[in-house]
C-alpha cells in the first residue's frame, strides 16, 4: 500500500520525501505534490501517516497554507525539509518559495507547520494582548498553549524586524529586532501563564512590540503591539 494515490502518476509529481517513525511505531511521512497543478510547476506540502507498520496510510493532507511557484534559479524544493513527532503532534519544516510580501514567487525560505496526528490543527502557542496598556502602572502578558510547568518569556523591542537570538536553551528567529527579556511566568498545569512587570510613565506614547518564548518548546508565540 503506497502514502498516496498511484492513479494519477502521468499527471501529478510526488517527491522530496522525509519520513519518521514515532516512539509508538506509528510512521510519518511528508512529501511535495503538484497535485491540483496542470503544468506541474507549483507545489503543496501533504503529510500522511501509517499505526499498521505501513500497511495503510491515512489519506494525505495538505500542510502549506499557500501554493508554493517554482522559481527558476537553481534553487529547488527540498533542501532543509525535516518531519519531528512528539506525542499527538507533528513539526514539519520545509521550503517555501511563496512572497512574503504577496508579490509573485520570488523568494526562498524555511518554513515550519505543527499538525495533531489525528488531522485537526495543534493548540498555538499565543500571546495575548498587553494588558491594560498603561504606563505608569503594572501589566500583564498572558500565554496560552505554552509547555505546563514550564517559563515563558516574554521579550520586547521598540523595533520592526526580527533576529535571531539565544536564550537559555533555546536559539529562535523572533519577529523583533534585538529582542531583550521584559518579564516571565511559570506556566500551569494547562499550559498558560501571566507575566506580570511595572511600567514607568516615562514610556507614555511609545510603541513597543512584544513575543513570548516557550522555554519549554523553544517555540515562539505571535507579537503584539502596543502603544502606552
Amino acid at each position: 500500500m503506497t502514502p498516496h494515490s498511484t492513479a494519477d502518476q502521468l499527471t501529478v509529481d510526488r517527491w522530496n520525501q522525509w519520513m519518521t517513525v514515532a516512539d509508538d511505531g506509528s510512521v510519518h511521512l511528508i512529501y511535495y505534490s503538484t497535485l491540483g497543478d496542470a503544468s506541474r510547476t507549483s507545489a503543496n506540502l501533504y503529510y500522511t501517516f501509517s499505526e499498521d507498520g505501513a500497511q495503510t496510510w491515512t489519506t494525505p493532507e495538505r500542510l502549506t497554507s499557500e501554493t508554493s511557484p517554482n522559481i527558476n534559479d537553481g534553487f529547488e524544493w527540498g533542501d532543509y525539509n525535516g518531519l519531528a513527532v512528539t506525542m499527538d503532534h507533528i513539526i514539519a519544516a520545509y521550503t517555501d518559495n511563496r512572497n512574503e510580501g504577496g508579490g509573485g514567487g520570488d523568494s526562498v525560505d524555511i518554513y515550519a507547520v505543527g499538525q495533531a496526528r489525528d488531522g485537526g490543527p495543534g493548540p498555538v502557542y499565543t500571546l495575548a494582548p498587553t494588558s491594560p496598556g498603561q504606563a505608569g502602572a503594572e501589566n500583564l502578558w498572558s500565554t496560552t498553549n505554552g509547555t505546563p510547568n514550564r517559563a515563558s518569556l516574554i521579550l520586547f523591542s521598540g523595533l520592526p524586524g526580527s533576529a535571531s537570538t539565544t536564550l537559555g536553551p533555546c536559539t529562535v528567529t523572533t519577529g523583533l529586532a534585538n529582542p531583550r527579556p521584559i518579564a516571565f511566568a511559570l506556566a500551569d498545569a494547562s499550559g498558560s501563564a501571566t507575566a506580570r512587570r511595572f511600567l514607568p510613565p516615562q514610556i507614555s506614547g511609545v510603541t513597543f512590540r512584544f513575543q513570548a518564548l516557550d522555554i519549554g518548546s523553544c517555540t515562539v508565540s505571535n507579537v503584539t503591539t502596543t502603544t502606552f
